[in-house]
């Protein structure tokens, strides 16, 4: 799948999603947020790292295992004369040493891993004793996960394993990992082809809803 994605990050990008709520979340639970080290994981074009670091003065890392998204990651954060330390790493091992980040991020990462619970080990490595793993990912039950399956089953879809988690499972695989759920949400990003009056409702999160988990360390197994 490297390929694949390899293919994605090579063209022009441009990801107007931006998740602000997962910020303030964030702060709500960690406080100030100003030099905290921030790595996001799967950063993509790294459009909410950059964006934290704008709002909160955050140390930003970005993490990616490829070298095409690391570049517009770096294009982005030159642009807006934001520093950010850049590596091109599989999420399974993470290159930085135990209990060295704040935050651990990710969005649209974790449902293509079968079992999280081996990118959840190595975040959790990496996480301060007093830190936060956050993620987002789609719910299991949406129409948009219909069609995923279906194209799937004809092999037609193109991203590999993708599957929606629910908020059990992801409290499940947590726990084994000896991380709380400590707080979620339920999202659903905005559709152009939907009324504006319905971005934000029921019917959006039916087509493409989606949960944000916030996980800590389990103060058992510190």
């Amino acid at each position: 799948m490297k390929e694949k994605w390899d293919e994605v990050w090579s063209k022009e990008f441009s990801q107007k999603v931006i998740h602000f709520r997962q910020f303030e979340e964030i702060e709500n639970i960690l406080g100030s947020l100003e030099g905290k080290r921030v790595l996001e994981v799967g950063c993509g074009t790294g459009v909410d790292s950059l964006n934290m670091g704008i709002l909160y003065r955050t140390d930003n890392y970005c993490l990616d295992y490829s070298q095409n998204s690391i570049e517009i990651v770096k294009k982005a954060f030159d642009t807006k004369d934001v520093s950010v330390k850049l590596a091109v790493a599989d999420l399974k091992y993470i290159p930085y040493k135990e209990k060295y980040f704040d935050v651990v991020f990710s969005n649209g990462v974790m449902e293509h891993f079968k079992d999280i619970r081996a990118p959840l080990r190595e975040q959790r490595r990496v996480l301060d004793d007093d830190g936060i793993i956050v993620f987002g990912v789609p719910f299991a039950y949406t129409l948009y996960e219909i069609k995923k399956d279906i194209k799937s089953l004809f092999n037609r879809w193109e991203y590999g394993w993708e599957r929606g988690l629910t908020v059990s499972k992801i409290k499940k695989s947590a726990e084994e990992e000896g991380l709380g759920l400590v707080h979620y949400y339920y999202d659903a990003h905005p559709r152009n082809y939907l009324p504006k009056s319905l971005n934000g409702t029921f019917v959006n999160f039916l087509i493409n809803g989606g949960v944000v988990a916030f996980l800590k360390k389990d103060m058992h197994y510190r």
